[in-house]
């Protein structure tokens, strides 16, 4: 979903990217790189491989992304949060799924509190701006390796704040007859056959789908069905 766009040329938008001395990080980390502009995504690619990491692989969407994963194996994947093609949010847990060593940070020139919470939900390993100083990047991503999350200082006030509130879960923003409806579009029911079991029109059934798929920013009837899994909702 393309929400925002920096106006900054390939050389503004990595003029923050100090350059430092590389590090000795013995066997290269490799990295899959996801960023929709070209010009940066190479000047970024530069400096990682200077800095020690091996760009295995750069794609412009999270379209194929999954498929990569399975075929590098990589130990990082840095993704943008604004392009065109499959929501990258959404890509962050069948990254996982497909390669469960794999630390997937969000790379990003914004920072709203809409990205940095969507970031946290979806189970990132972290958050790193582009206008950090590149050491400050590097050390994101090993910390990250090492097992603990890094937010960059613009998005670690907002983790902080979302943090010291008691989780709200997805499920429950949706009404009863929403859930019901969510339940048996999990087990494979399609808009007809549930307008029967229930006794309603096929538009309301429509209507429920979509306001519920919207809540819960779903789309896909596999991703669907995982969700209604893991809340319990149905048997795995």
């Amino acid at each position: 979903m393309r929400c925002e766009r920096s106006a900054k040329s390939p050389r503004e938008a990595t003029s923050g990217f100090r350059a430092g001395n590389a590090r000795d990080m013995g066997q290269a980390h490799t990295i899959i790189l996801v960023d929709d502009h070209q010009a940066v995504a190479e000047a970024v690619a530069m400096r990682f491989e200077a800095a020690g990491f091996r760009v295995a692989e750069r794609l412009d969407s999270a379209k194929g992304l999954i498929g990569a994963v399975q075929k590098r194996k990589p130990d990082v994947v840095l993704l943008d949060v604004s392009m065109p093609g499959p929501d990258p949010f959404e890509a962050v847990e069948r990254v996982k799924n497909a390669s469960p060593g794999t630390k997937v940070l969000f790379f990003s020139a914004f920072t709203n509190d809409r990205y940095i919470d969507r970031a946290l939900a979806s189970g990132a390993d972290g958050y790193l701006t582009k206008g950090e100083p590149f050491d400050k990047i590097v050390k994101g991503i090993e910390q990250a390796l090492a097992g603990k999350p890094y937010w960059s200082p613009d998005a670690a006030e907002r983790v902080s704040k979302v943090q010291g509130q008691p989780p709200v879960s997805r499920l429950s923003t949706l009404t009863p007859r929403e859930a019901e409806v969510l339940r048996y579009l999990a087990q494979g029911m399609n808009c007809d056959e549930l307008a029967r079991h229930l006794g309603l029109s096929r538009k309301t059934v429509e209507k429920h789908q979509y306001h519920l798929r919207d809540k819960l920013r779903i789309y896909s009837p596999g991703e669907l069905t995982l969700f209604a899994v893991r809340e319990g909702l149905i048997a795995p």
